[in-house]
């Protein structure tokens, strides 16, 4: 009997165990889909992102997405009441916002090199 009654009581710890796991699995994962909606890690070329969602991905907010497609600088499609903006515009604007951010950081360095006459 003695023997039984030690199975039963593996079984009841490999059940615990298994529960367990199986709890720690749906948390990661929870955190995990959690995480990728508030901090998106790429942008799909080719999937079409409403504003609010392009908006968390260029790091403003919805309506300084609405602002660069009325100026123009970020290609969209109104759909109904709602902008659309695929993918690769989201990559073509922040892949132009970065060369001119990199062509501004001369300037930002050295800001006494321009306001120094030059004799000639």
């Amino acid at each position: 009997m003695a023997n039984s009654s030690q199975m039963v009581g593996v079984l009841t710890v490999v059940e615990k165990l298994l529960k367990a796991t199986r709890d720690a699995a749906l948390l990661l994962f929870a955190f995990f889909k959690i995480r990728e909606i508030f901090y998106p890690r790429e942008i799909r070329r080719s999937r079409a992102y409403n504003s609010t969602e392009a908006a968390r991905y260029l790091g403003t907010d919805r309506e300084g997405i609405i602002r660069l497609i009325h100026k123009g600088k970020l290609k969209a499609r109104k759909v109904k009441d709602n902008y659309q903006i695929m993918g690769s515009e989201l990559t073509k604007y922040l892949a132009h916002r970065d060369s001119s951010l990199k062509k501004k950081e001369p300037e930002a360095e050295n800001p006494e090199q321009g306001d120094t006459p030059q004799n000639p």
